[in-house]
């Protein structure tokens, strides 16, 4: 099967079949771990958080100082 499948997709040899299918399905599994599913009306209260931000509460600030004293850039 494998073999037949290489033939088809006009590879060379079973070695180029196997990487080009580890490369397809590694791009998939990125993809769909980087990929973030919303409703519309999810989207549009994101867009509005986004557009009318909120002061930031003492704990966000209080995360910011922190991230900002490992001096991470």
């Amino acid at each position: 099967m494998a073999e037949k499948s290489s033939t088809l997709l006009g590879n060379t040899n079973l070695t180029e079949f196997g990487v080009q299918a580890i490369r397809g399905k590694a791009t998939q599994v990125l993809k769909e771990s980087n990929a973030i599913a919303l409703s519309n009306q999810q989207f549009d209260d994101f867009m509005a958080v986004c557009k009318n931000p909120g002061k930031p509460s003492n704990k966000l600030l209080k995360a910011a100082k922190s991230f900002d004293d490992t001096g991470y850039k």
